[in-house]
Parts: C-alpha cells; structure tokens; sequence
C-alpha cells in the first residue's frame, strides 16, 4: 500500500557523474563514504569513542537502530530486523542491550500516493502518516552522540538493500499455471490487458515475458507498474529493481522506484534513486552537481536534491515529470501545500497522465481536503477506469468523510478487479466494523466479493 505509483555499476560518465549503473552508483557512495566493515574507523573520524557510551546512550542507540531498521526493511520480520541492529552495534563497537522489549512495528497508516488508508484507523488523515515522531527522534537524536547516527546507519541498510531487492519477486502463479506462458505475444497482450481493463492478468502476461527472459527490462517496468497500480508496492519495487538490473539506463524504472518506495516510507531509499534518475538524465545530469563526499543527513540531502530539481525546472519548466518528482519531494517531509502546486502543475501539463491526478488527490487527502481529493481521484479514474490504487483511495476519502456504504462499494470494486490485496479487506472490514456489521467483518475472511452482492451493488 503506498502513496504514489509511478537505482543500481558502470563507469563515471555524464556532467552530473554519475555511473551508468544506480545500484552500483548507490554502493560505491557508500564505499566511498567508508562502507561497513571500515565504520569502526570512520567513527573514530567523527570523535566516537565507544568507551564513553552510557548505558542509557546505548539503549538510546538500539531503539533508534531498531526504528530505522523497520523504516528500511517494513516487510521484514523481527530475527531479520535484530540481526541488522546488531550488526549496526557492532559497527561502532558497541555491546549494548539485545532482545530489548522497544518495538515498533513499522506500520504506515499514511495516505500515500497510492492510498491514504491505514488497517488500523482511517478517520483522521492527521493519522496517515508514518511513525514520523519516532523517525525525526532518531535523526534529532544523533548529534549528541557525536556521531552521524543516520548516515552511519544508512551505510549499512541501504547497501544491504540494493543487493537483495531485485532477487525478491516472487512470481504471482507458476510458469505451468500462467495461461500465457505460450502465448507467442506475452508483452503486447500484457500491454493490451494494462491499457485495458485487467491489469490481473497483464500482471500474468508480464511475468510470462520476463519467466521467459529474464533481461528483458521493459517488460520488469510494466510489471512493477501494474502492481503500482494494483495497490501493491512491495511487487513493484522488487520488479521495477530488476528492470534497473537488466538495464542501468532505465529512467522510467528509477524514477518509479523512487515513487514507490515513497509510497512505503522507504525515505533515504526514495530520495537515493530519485537522486540517481537526475544524474542519469541525459539532459539533467548537468545539474546534478552532487558532492560525493559530503556526510548527509536525511534532510541535507533532501535539500540538496530539491535544489537539483530546482534547477532542472529551470531548464525545462514544462517538463511535467519535474514537478511531479518536486511533489514527491514535498510529500516526503510533509509540505503539502507545496506538493499540491506541484501535482496541480504537473497535471495541468500533462493532464491525461492519471498517476498525477491521484498523486494530487492523496495529497490533498492529507490535508484534510477529502471532497477535493475525490473529484481528483474521480478524474484519474476517468482517464484509467482500471486504476485500482484510485478506487481505494476513492473508498478511503468517502470513510474520511464517514460514508461508509459509499466507502464499502469503492473496496469492493477495487477487490472485485484484484482480489489479492489483503489490506483492502482490512480496510473494508474496519469499514464494517464501524457500521457495527459483525456478520460482514467475518465474510471479509473469506476473501470473496460475490459473498457481498446481496448487500451492495459495486
């Protein structure tokens, strides 16, 4: 579930100087930023001397590690999540407290671009928003430990990230049970089902050209973007990171990446390939004067990739794309209004790009504009009829608003089209519970739409 729908080794070329490979571009920062094994040092660089650490600074330490380990890794479960904090204690030579009873568990109940919607609440779109205090104490929490607590551990999870992301798609259905897995045509009548009505089985169709190879990098794109726009953003991520792996010079690819992990409040991994399509640009690489050696925190670096940006507008101020990565940008650190002019511009620009329209609405969302967010969402859905992410968040603004039969047709719709996004059912048995039907929360377990005909017209 996320916000939005819409990185990876070569060598240095471009004004901007980037390699021609993000995922390698990404690791080689890192490397030349000091990697993992050479941290120790690296610490001792910033004034660390891990002898001085109190035992409440250490137990401040695990539970900063832990939040931003789950803020890298969401979908990770908690022996993964311990061994990447421990690693990270380790890195600074530190013995601190394991098997600590903090937790967080890393939901997001944010509107994103993808769906503004929480499993556990959605009333209030004051609630959809990450753990952000929890984010913001672990960065404002790093200077009086006298070290970049942020970059240090950014070093280690994101080069953890780019090397496992792209082996994580897991196939929908097997090679012997896709129905086109002989089809003589698989990416055109993937094409086909995607610009038409059923993205599920473009979804098949895809994963049938890629079974079928592996390298092929447009079709990874399309398949990330069919699951973007089926609401899943776990799917895209690990398919539009292989299209990047078959093809380092896949800007659509990045640039859907850096959305996508948006949409999962993967932040610094946002903003590293959203960094990593402007220095790939063919014409914006020349603004991407990026300092290669610079200790960021999380919004130095923001900053500095808003000022390229900035700056590419100024080369090309009718480039839509541009103001739609500037709304990402915004939206990152919660500057709404901002992300709502550059929505509004980029869908004034391009005003049948359906993407942008249900970027302006989910945005709009969490500003409490849930009747502005709908005629957005409605005009998306007018341009993609098919557009699953709209349809929910279409259900979730009409529950802002506490119309829940409206709410309840709109998840039904969208599960009708894609019964496998399990936290629609979530959110359509919340919806019953508030309309206090026990008798529908328990349907909802069984994961079948045609079981609420007899109540609903959708």
């Amino acid at each position: 579930m996320s916000f939005f729908q819409d990185l990876a080794t070569g060598s240095k070329g471009g004004e901007g100087g980037s390699s021609s490979n993000p995922f390698k571009d990404t690791i080689d920062q890192q490397r030349r930023l000091g990697d993992i094994n050479s941290s120790i040092n690296e610490n001792r660089n910033f004034g660390v001397d891990s002898q001085n650490y109190s035992n409440m600074d250490k137990m401040k330490i695990r539970q900063r590690s832990e939040v931003m380990a789950r803020q890298f890794f969401p979908d990770k479960g908690d022996e993964f999540i311990e061994q990447q904090v421990l690693k990270f204690q380790d890195s600074l030579n530190i013995s601190g407290p394991r098997g600590s009873s903090y937790t967080d568990n890393g939901l997001y109940d944010g509107t994103t671009f993808g769906n503004q919607g929480s499993s556990q609440r959605f009333q209030d779109v004051t609630d959809f928003e990450f753990d952000d205090q929890s984010f913001e104490q672990a960065i404002q929490g790093s200077e009086d430990l006298g070290v970049d607590y942020l970059e240090t551990l950014r070093k280690q999870l994101t080069l953890t990230h780019v090397q496992e992301t792209a082996d994580q798609y897991t196939m929908i259905t097997s090679p012997q049970q896709n129905p086109y897995s002989s089809a003589p045509n698989k990416y055109e009548v993937g094409m086909r089902m995607k610009d038409g009505r059923d993205l599920n089985q473009a979804i098949l169709a895809f994963e049938a050209c890629v079974q079928e190879n592996p390298q092929n990098s447009d079709a990874w794109l399309m398949l990330g973007r069919s699951h973007a726009e089926c609401d899943d953003d776990v799917h895209a991520i690990s398919a539009l990171a292989s299209a990047v792996r078959a093809d380092p010079n896949n800007l659509d690819a990045l640039l859907e990446l850096g959305i996508s992990h948006t949409n999962e409040q993967h932040k610094i991994n946002a903003l590293v390939y959203l960094k990593s399509w402007l220095q790939q640009h063919p014409v914006y690489a020349k603004v991407a004067n990026f300092n290669p050696n610079q200790e960021y925190k999380f919004f130095m670096l923001h900053d500095e990739i808003m000022e390229g940006f900035a700056e590419a507008v100024k080369i090309n101020p009718e480039d839509a794309q541009l103001f739609n990565v500037l709304g990402v940008l915004n939206h990152l650190v919660d500057n709404y209004e901002e992300a709502v002019s550059n929505f509004r511009r980029a869908a004034t620009l391009d005003p049948k790009n359906h993407s942008y329209w249900n970027k302006l609405g989910a945005t709009q969302a969490n500003k409490r504009e849930s009747d502005k967010a709908v005629e957005a969402y409605r005009r998306a859905l007018g341009l993609k009829p098919n557009y699953i992410r709209a349809w929910v968040n279409l259900g979730i603004a009409y529950s802002n608003q506490q119309k829940n039969e409206e709410a309840v047709k709109f998840f039904l719709r969208a599960l009708h089209m894609c019964p496998r996004i399990d936290h629609v059912w979530t959110y359509l048995g919340f919806t019953f519970h508030c309309m206090q039907r026990k008798d529908l929360v328990q349907l909802c377990e069984q994961k079948n739409v045609e079981l609420f005909r007899n109540e609903f017209q959708f």
